[in-house]
């Protein structure tokens, strides 16, 4: 069968010895040039002689052609003269090869040399008029080329726009009649490309061989034209000039597929076995595929999907569960087994074949070797936005990544996480922080709360009070007795004398304990320094180890290392020394202590023995108080007495203290007077203070958010660059841009901390929910100003009643504050938009969009690519706008084969083969016709499956027109 249009080679403009300027006339010219042709492997050639349409010559080289066995197709031309801009401009038409020569040589004859030539019998001076020659093209439906770019005689070279005002006007004029414009040399090529055609519309820029001498036959580069060698395949590609035309040694398609023979089908066979068991003959045929589009038409029902689920069987598809012929509700139904009667293969670009000896749902395994997309894996696959929809796109996105960017991962999300990494510490630490300055956040806003001031008003209150009952209890004073004898006298220099000692060992005591705060707080930062230098020098070691073994895999001699001098030898005797220290000062203030008795009977040497031996301050300090009460019982009564009122007094004096307090000391009046002075002056600004810092480490998890950003930006780089050029002219393109993302769950992961039967704005579960998501929607969190937003909201909306913030929260509000301030329900991923819309808002066909688009114009595989009926659940517009374009650059680098029941699909993406399918119902037998889209019977055929459909597509392009009806209009 007919595998359609393929790179074959052109010459548009070769000479005969019929020209007047030919420079070799001996009687072999004409096999010379033949010879010529086909040692350069020309497939089509035009002989376009000066002024003259030879019939005899164009014979002439035709039987040769013929004679030598080769298949070189040879159309007449001719090349002329005109003076339209500069005297000396040439043009080339180009007539059909199956043209009558004899009634286009004498038509030729008598209107262009007779009737319209200029000076016809001087070939020097000869020329026509430039409106007669594009009359006459229209009226033999000819091709017309012009000479341009730095080519001789040409319009470029011959017209200087910068010598003429109206030069610019005059070549608009040959744009608009010209359909190639032949070029000297790539450059022109190039240039025509780059600067030409954004003006005008595009058509085909060539180099041809001008050949003038058969001896010598040369061009310049090769015009490759992809196409049947006919003058209908050449019309095509005039339509489809970047896609059919190449000026150069090789068309890129072409060294791919010599490249990777085996990643193309060049057959496929499909025959009734002979131990068939139904009579049905539904397939019988051996179909070439095209190297490029193969396009699968015909109306429903007519055996389209057939072919493909035959290709992905054959093909071993992974998605043959989603088979829509080939499934046991159809073909391979259990009553008949029609599957089970036919065999096939596919033979591949490099003769290598793959079978099936059946086509047994049952016995199917093997590595792929197509990519099979039927129609129900697109439509599964975008109607649920999971992990599948996901895994495909994130597939395509890790191709674009360089194999020496990947490192050892294997996929998109290994990838990102190992790229990600680097940040964990610092997100580690940042947390610690948070959490740290949430701590001192939440004792600040309690205390800032009316409830908490009026505590402190209320023990101000309190202590004041206990104050005034305190004087009304104080002591009635004792006067002082005389001494009046020594006895008394001796007794009260002794208590004099042991409560000048207990003072001293009051003094003493609160020197030691405020030595002993001293040494612990020097202890504890001493040891939390030696502690952190300890894990440093873990972490080295671990990092010298996992050094040491990388270093040996790669020979890396001598091995990385980091080395790390320890100075802590002085830092660790100072602890030492400290504990010793502290260990003392902890038996001179310690209150456990033997209790004992002593009287008047005691002898006081025993006493003293005690005291001496007593580490403990308090036990000194204890027995001094034995001493002065033993000593009290030998004084006078009236002594007795005033020394009972000393100890009262002194007993009152020291309540009265502890009630007064000090800023330090908690439940005393100056504690809660100078609490409530830091309340009223300076807690504002430590908490304003606090919610500074804490948002100050919030922007830092922010800017490494923007850093993860940053990496996923560079991975879809490539990804980005490729749709932008071939979505090059749609507005709403599919976009990739890195994203801070918020966790689904994230409402009900709020709702979780908080009692949704408290009067807040949490109350009630659908209220509470829709808050929370009015919040979500409210702010953007790409924007670090929302973010910050977002969580002032929250945060003030907790704390809206003070009064109820403890019963609001089921959770540790620490936990809540931590959640919220911690930002772990915010990550960096890709946001997917087509268009104004998320990913999430697309409809399940414009998801379809998305992923054939992927597919198509994305993905790196290079197994043959077939997809089921791509255009189904697909308005017009996304099918003009986005497929068209995707099929057309998926073509450039792998087999593609589309399925459709919309023939302009095949006409827009100008399929290389077009396969049109009919279901035989009397002889239950599919048949297929395939052939080139220019071939003319293809055409009728798409025009028969079309009918009623045209206004559908509104086939916007006057591509159908030329394609269908053969006007190739200037």
């Amino acid at each position: 069968m007919d595998n359609g249009s393929n790179w074959i080679k052109w010459d548009l403009h070769v000479h005969t010895a019929s020209s007047y300027d030919y420079k070799y006339k001996g009687e072999d010219a004409d096999q010379l040039l033949v010879e010529a042709l086909i040692k350069n492997e020309i497939r089509a050639v035009v002989l376009t002689d000066h002024f003259l349409i030879d019939k005899s010559r164009i014979d002439n080289i035709r039987k040769i052609v013929s004679e030598k066995g080769s298949d070189i197709k040879v159309f007449p031309g001719v090349e002329l003269r005109t003076d339209k801009g500069h005297p000396n401009i040439h043009v080339i038409l180009i007539f059909d090869e199956q043209s009558d020569l004899k009634i286009l040589c004498e038509d030729f004859d008598a209107i262009m040399l007779r009737d319209k030539a200029k000076n016809p019998n001087n070939p020097q001076l000869t020329y026509w008029e430039y409106s007669d020659i594009v009359e006459f093209s229209k009226n033999h439906n000819a091709i017309i080329s012009v000479h341009t770019g730095r080519k001789a005689n040409g319009l470029d070279k011959q017209i200087k726009t910068d010598a003429l005002s109206h030069a610019d006007a005059i070549k608009e004029e040959y744009a608009k009649t010209a359909h190639i414009f032949e070029v000297a040399n790539l450059k022109d090529v190039n240039d025509y490309k780059r600067i030409v055609f954004k003006d005008i519309k595009e058509r085909p820029v060539i180099i041809c061989s001008d050949n003038h001498d058969p001896r010598n036959y040369e061009t310049k580069e090769y015009l490759w034209i992809k196409s049947k060698p006919t003058f209908e395949g050449l019309k095509q590609a005039i339509i489809h000039p970047s896609e059919r035309i190449y000026v150069g040694d090789e068309p890129p398609k072409l060294i791919n597929l010599r490249m990777n023979p085996e990643k193309y089908i060049d057959n496929v066979e499909v025959h009734r076995k002979e131990n068939h068991t139904n009579s049905d003959d539904w397939f019988d045929f051996d179909m070439s595929i095209n190297s490029g589009l193969t396009t699968i038409i015909g109306n429903k029902g007519s055996g389209k999907s057939a072919l493909a689920d035959i290709i992905g069987y054959i093909g071993k598809s992974s998605n043959i569960s989603l088979f829509s012929f080939l499934n046991k509700q159809r073909f391979c139904k259990e009553d008949k087994k029609y599957n089970l009667d036919y065999e096939g293969k596919i033979i591949w670009k490099d003769r290598e074949e793959s079978y099936a000896y059946n086509f047994d749902l049952d016995s199917y395994d093997g590595i792929a070797t197509v990519r099979y997309l039927p129609q129900r894996y697109i439509e599964e696959t975008c109607n649920n936005l999971d992990s599948r929809f996901q895994s495909e796109i994130d597939k395509v996105i890790f191709s674009y990544v360089e194999e020496k960017d990947r490192s050892t991962t294997t996929n998109l999300n290994e990838l990102i996480s190992l790229k990600e990494a680097q940040h964990k510490n610092k997100v580690d630490q940042l947390k610690i922080q948070i959490s740290d300055v949430n701590k001192i956040i939440i004792g600040l806003e309690k205390k800032k709360t009316k409830k908490y001031k009026a505590d402190l008003e209320k023990n101000i209150a309190h202590y004041q009070k206990e104050l005034e009952r305190l004087e009304k209890s104080k002591p009635k004073e004792v006067q002082k007795p005389k001494n009046d004898d020594d006895k008394n006298s001796k007794g009260l220099n002794a208590v004099e004398k042991y409560e000048n000692t207990i003072i001293k060992l009051d003094v003493e005591i609160e020197q030691k304990k405020d030595e002993y705060l001293k040494l612990s707080e020097e202890l504890n930062e001493l040891e939390s320094l030696n502690t952190e230098l300890n894990e440093i020098n873990d972490s080295i070691k671990e990092f010298n180890s996992k050094a040491q073994t990388i270093s040996l895999k790669y020979g890396i001699d001598p091995p990385v290392a980091l080395e790390c001098i320890v100075k802590n030898d002085e830092l660790v005797r100072r602890i030492l020394t400290l504990k010793k220290t502290m260990s003392i000062l902890a038996e001179v203030l310690s209150v456990e202590f033997e209790r004992k008795a002593y009287n008047e009977n005691t002898p006081i040497e025993t006493i003293k023995d005690h005291y001496s031996k007593s580490k403990s301050l308090y036990c000194k300090k204890y027995i001094l108080e034995q001493c002065i009460e033993r000593q009290k019982k030998l004084l006078s009564k009236p002594q007795q007495d005033y020394q009972n009122y000393l100890k009262r007094i002194q007993e009152w004096q020291n309540k009265k203290t502890q009630i007064e307090g000090s800023k330090t000391s908690v439940n005393t009046l100056n504690y809660y007077v100078k609490e409530l002075e830091y309340v009223e002056k300076k807690l504002p600004s430590d908490l304003e203070n606090a919610q500074k810092l804490r948002f100050d480490y919030i922007n830092s998890l922010f800017d490494i958010l923007e850093r993860k950003k940053e990496i996923l930006d560079e991975i879809y780089i490539p990804v980005e660059r490729k749709l932008s050029s071939v979505l090059e002219n749609i507005d709403d393109k599919v976009v990739f841009k890195s994203t801070v993302q918020v966790d689904s769950n994230l409402s009900h992961d709020i709702l979780l901390y908080i009692n949704q039967t408290i009067q807040s704005k949490f109350k009630g579960k659908a209220a509470g929910l829709e808050y929370v998501e009015s919040l979500l929607r409210k702010y953007n969190f790409n924007q670090r100003e929302d973010v910050i937003k977002f969580i002032n909201e929250v945060l003030d909306a907790i704390n809206e009643d003070e009064q109820k913030i403890e019963t609001l929260l089921k959770r540790d509000q620490l936990d809540f504050y931590n959640f919220i301030t911690e930002l772990d329900y915010l990550d960096v991923g890709f946001s997917l938009k087509m268009g104004d819309k998320e990913l999430s808002q697309l409809s399940p066909g414009e998801k379809g969009t998305v992923l054939l688009i992927f597919y198509l114009a994305l993905d790196k595989e290079e197994l043959p690519l077939i997809i089921d009926q791509p255009e189904d659940n697909l308005d017009n517009q996304s099918v003009f706008n986005k497929l068209v374009p995707s099929v057309l650059e998926a073509k450039q680098h792998r087999q593609v084969i589309l399925i459709t029941h919309n023939p302009n699909l095949a006409i827009a993406c100008d399929s290389e083969l077009v396969i049109c399918c009919e279901k035989n119902t009397v002889e239950n037998k599919i048949n297929y016709l395939s052939g080139a889209i220019e071939d003319p019977i293809i055409k009728q055929r798409i025009v028969d499956i079309l009918e009623g459909t045209m206004p559908a597509f509104n086939l916007r392009t006057e591509k159908y027109k030329e394609l269908i009806f053969g006007n190739l209009e200037p």
